[in-house]
């Protein structure tokens, strides 16, 4: 159609489709019209997905035409991305309906990418009890990259469970995905949103929920959990509590809200907080203008660089503007440091104690938004460079989207750094062949380093365990058990990268002990990895303890007379295996040496 064909050549005109680009993905410079609102995921390949608003209408939606385009960035060997592909149309417009500012996630499992926008031709805040603004949902396929057409009936789902409202709009950016809550009888993990809502009760922040991937979608709490303010965000804390950020001029208010049953989402939020916290004075507050939304992130598992421990680490987003200036500007990422065995939750966590990071644009820039990548760095997407248009006698404002691959190291100024496990690899004999092996867990997403590979269980035939291997270059997921397997023995490092993980463990039998030493008995049952004094290995009815950061085989409650050898092809010939009395504390190499650990 005609408009594909302008917004292709005016994304060729503006070095878009350049793979050498990569920092730049929706120019408003040379486009004919305004891009606005960025919004990213990590896709479970580790590409990115990147979406945005562009603007026939010049304005937001509810004034004319507002489309929604996306782009996907490939990732190389060394973790850089290329945003060399063309933008897709995924949701087209007309002159009295529009659809943007895009709140996105993609599932975990799944890998289908859900967005929840605002749609429609009522603009915000000009509503009425009978006329209401849209929402839509749309959804991208993992299996073949297709988008389905904006479903507006999920509209219905929002306002029947807010009937105050007049109008509403999901914070664009990251939608939250729960790490810990599936419903029962649900295929997806649980979702939530931030809604700012218009309306007979006043204007402010809701929180809803979807345990079906955005087809309804439920109140979470007894109504507005922050009033008077503007856009927000969300965070799940390790516990399954959630904690809002919610704009206001000079800096953000933030409430949580803590669950008495996380399965029926059942709980409060702490009162009615007013407090705007500005990060320490380090956020200006000119005026309203300068203020617009950021991202909120919370990254576990991350190092001290000064005293070596373990801490999580909330990031915060957001233009700090400067002093006297009215334009959105100087975006910056804060953060605060939590320690790492921190169970509870309150508002006063959040409203002290934050430092300023990285300032990733020292000019105009506004919204901004993040997402953890497979290497442990962080994709940030962002508005910089404001563009003017103009129309008629007026100006209408635009801004050039870019991206960012930052560290841990950046954004903090050399504070925190991803975590890394040493482990050593001690020498055995597998199917007939010398190999070197560990089991290993970690509390974070890990990476294998150059050498290694991972592998788990899954099945087990007359007495031997079958090995599955992780796919090479896929991250495997916090708290799982693996084995990792080299050629040589020796120490390797294993590499934290946060929460992100594309490794499917389907059926896992090893079991992490990546939150802190397993005791057997009374109820813990496992069988660990030891020699055999033969040169092989096996895994052997547990006794006594295993240390962090380790594994044992999860039988389920079977009891064996013997230990259960292991195997990586499947095709070892089946042969009685001797169990070995007293091993507990004893571990053997391929020539019957005593070594430490498996």
């Amino acid at each position: 159609m005609k408009k594909n064909l302008l917004i292709a050549l005016a994304l060729v005109a503006t070095g878009i489709f350049s793979a050498s680009a990569q920092d730049d993905v929706f120019l408003s410079t040379g486009a004919e019209r305004p891009y606005r609102i960025p919004a990213i995921a990590t896709l479970k390949d580790g590409s990115l997905l990147a979406i945005s608003d562009y603007r026939p209408c010049y304005k937001d939606v509810g004034n004319g035409e507002v489309d929604m385009y996306a782009k996907v960035a490939t990732m190389d060997a060394a973790g850089n991305y290329s945003w060399s592909g063309e933008a897709k149309l995924i949701a087209d417009g007309t002159d009295d309906c529009g659809y943007g500012d895009a709140a996105l996630v993609v599932d975990r499992e799944s890998g289908d990418a859900l967005v929840i926008c605002v749609s429609g031709k009522v603009v915000y805040g000009s509503g009425s009890s009978t006329n209401h603004n849209g929402m839509s949902r749309i959804v991208r396929s993992a299996a073949n990259g297709e988008w389905s057409e904006p479903d507006d009936n999920v509209s219905d789902a929002f306002f029947r469970e807010l009937s105050s409202a007049y109008t509403m709009f999901m914070a664009s950016g990251r939608m939250l995905q729960s790490n810990i809550v599936k419903a029962e009888g649900a295929e997806y993990y649980r979702i939530y949103g931030a809604l700012l809502v218009h309306g007979s009760e006043g204007e402010g922040n809701y929180v809803v929920y979807s345990d079906d991937f955005g087809n309804s979608w439920n109140l979470l709490g007894d109504g507005m959990c922050v009033k008077g303010v503007n856009e927000a965000k969300l965070e799940e804390l390790p516990n399954g509590d959630i904690v809002i950020s919610s704009r206001a001029n000079g800096g953000r208010i933030f409430n949580v809200f803590n669950f008495t049953n996380l399965q029926t989402a059942e709980g409060n939020w702490e009162g009615q907080p007013d407090e705007v916290y500005n990060f320490e004075g380090n956020v200006a507050s000119a005026s309203g203008k300068s203020g617009c939304n950021g991202e909120l992130l919370f990254y576990k598992g991350l190092v001290n660089v000064d005293d070596g421990k373990t801490y999580n680490v909330m990031l915060q987003s957001l233009p700090a503007g400067t002093s006297g200036n009215e334009k959105r500007s100087n975006v910056t990422v804060f953060y605060k440091a939590f320690e790492a065995d921190k169970t509870s939750w309150a508002v006063s966590d959040f409203t002290s104690g934050w430092a300023k990071g990285l300032e990733v644009d020292g000019g105009e820039s506004a919204y901004s938004t993040m997402t953890i990548l497979p290497n442990g760095n962080i994709g940030f997407l962002y508005e910089s460079e404001e563009v003017v248009f103009g129309k008629f006698f007026f100006k209408y404002y635009g801004y050039n989207i870019k991206f960012r691959n930052l560290t841990v190291n950046e954004i903090t100024g050399d504070a925190y750094k991803n975590p890394t496990y040493s482990v050593n690899l001690n020498e055995c004999a597998i199917d007939g062949e010398s190999k070197a092996l560990a089991t290993f867990s970690a509390p974070v997403s890990t990476r294998c380093p150059e050498g290694v590979a991972a592998y788990y269980i899954k099945a087990m035939n007359n007495g031997y365990a079958k090995l599955e291997a992780v796919e090479e270059g896929k991250t495997i997921p916090a708290d799982a058990g693996v084995m990792l397997m080299a050629d040589a023995a020796g120490s390797y490092t294993m590499t934290g990268v946060g929460e992100f993980a594309d490794a499917a463990l389907t059926d896992n039998m090893l079991v992490g002990s990546s939150n802190g030493t397993v005791t057997f008995g009374d109820g813990v049952e496992g069988y660990i990895l030891k020699g055999d004094g033969q040169g092989g290995v096996a895994f052997y009815k547990a006794t006594g303890t295993l240390g962090k950061n380790k594994a044992y085989l999860n039988l389920d409650g079977a009891e064996l007379s013997a230990g259960v050898r292991i195997t990586i092809d499947g095709t070892t010939a089946i042969e009685d295996v001797v169990e070995v009395q007293g091993v507990e504390d004893v571990i053997y190499d391929l020539y019957g040496r005593r070594v430490s650990e498996m």
